[in-house]
């Protein structure tokens, strides 16, 4: 997985969903590649970060949940903003 924006790399890494691919700031060498594609696609390993991925998209996808999440948060800033 090839993170877009700064953060993606430490999230995908926390959430145990992707590892990351060594770099040395100019390529990418393809031992490392190889290497990393081999520990998600036959070790252990990739199996417990198929299930993270399934289990976060689950999360992500619960639409009711999501909207949930965001009453929340805008109860809590409300409550904030009254001084509660």
């Amino acid at each position: 997985m090839l993170p877009l924006f700064a953060d993606q790399g430490l999230t995908m890494a926390a959430r145990r969903v992707g590892l990351e691919v060594p770099w040395n700031g100019r390529a990418f060498a393809g031992e490392d590649v190889a290497a990393t594609v081999r520990r998600v696609m036959v070790e252990e390993e990739g199996k417990v970060l198929a299930r993270n991925a399934r289990e976060l998209r689950e999360v992500l996808w619960d639409t009711a949940r999501q909207g949930r999440y965001i009453d929340e948060l805008v109860e809590h800033l409300q409550q904030r903003r009254r001084g509660a």
